[in-house]
């Protein structure tokens, strides 16, 4: 009166059942004939379901891709999305040594009230666009703020070298602004502040959005240096300075203080050379 035939994947698990049941009494009882129909079938519905989880499963891979590539270097993302297809999450904060890159538009405010809100949107889209490269050309990840962005070099490629690409970066950013034309008569500013040590790094939010965070005492020193380090010039902290020394010209800036805080720290300038026009 009844009939089941389990459903298999390719590695032998039970991925469904077919059931098939009689609905009267006066019908003839199955026989050996409707188990092999019934087994013929199961197999082509394993091959329907394996077919469509695949599918699901490189959707699933492709839209982990997209969102990953919002902020980390296209390598780097390749790196990152299996943890995420695995666990579903970016990875967590965690404590580690990063270099982290602070860039900010000098007078932003002013310059929205002088342009107008489109034309100095217009500018802001462009900045985050060519400086998004260039921070994934040096391996990278990024984050956008306000008028600025926030970059962290090191998180997760395993490289020393951390320092040395995030400065590089930087000097590639300020030859850019330098030398290019944004389409208004005034001139675009900028500080570019770097500093390497300790940091919680990681992405933090909810269902319906995430971020990448960069928190701790040496990402506020980046972003006192940006702040200093204007009109386009490159600021770094001791630990940078230390990883590129004998690499890069560097300038003692002395010791500097954060703002509101008591501790001080020493700081430098990394000298280059003026782009040309």
């Amino acid at each position: 009166s009844a009939l089941c035939v389990p459903v298999m994947s390719a590695n032998e698990e039970v991925i469904a059942l077919l059931y098939l049941y009689k609905t009267s009494s006066d019908t003839r009882p199955f026989d050996d004939r409707d188990t092999k129909l019934s087994v013929a079938i199961s197999h082509q519905a394993a091959l329907t379901i394996q077919r469509m989880n695949l599918l699901n499963q490189i959707e699933q891979e492709q839209r982990g891709r997209q969102l990953l590539q919002r902020f980390l270097s296209p390598q780097e993302a390749e790196y990152v999305l299996q943890d995420y297809l695995t666990s579903g999450q970016l990875p967590p904060l965690d404590e580690r040594e990063v270099t982290i890159l602070f860039a900010d538009i000098k007078d932003s405010t002013g310059l929205s009230e002088r342009l107008g809100a489109r034309a100095f949107g217009e500018i802001l889209n462009r900045f985050y666009w060519d400086l998004t490269d260039m921070i994934f050309e040096f391996g990278g990840l990024v984050r956008y703020a306000g008028d600025g962005l926030l970059a962290v070099f090191g998180m997760t490629d395993g490289r020393e070298d951390h320092s040395t690409r995030a400065i590089e970066a930087g000097i590639a950013m300020l030859d850019h602004i330098e030398t290019s034309d944004f389409g208004v008569d005034e001139k675009i500013i900028i500080g570019v502040g770097i500093n390497t040590g300790m940091a919680a790094i990681g992405y933090v939010g909810t269902q319906q959005r995430i971020e990448l965070t960069a928190l701790g005492y040496n990402v506020n020193i980046a972003h006192a240096l940006q702040w200093l380090a204007r009109p386009n010039r490159l600021y770094v902290g001791p630990n940078t300075a230390v990883g590129v020394a004998g690499k890069m010209p560097l300038r003692d800036l002395g010791m500097i203080g954060l703002k509101g805080g008591e501790q001080q720290f020493h700081a430098y300038e990394v000298l280059r050379q003026s782009p040309k026009s």
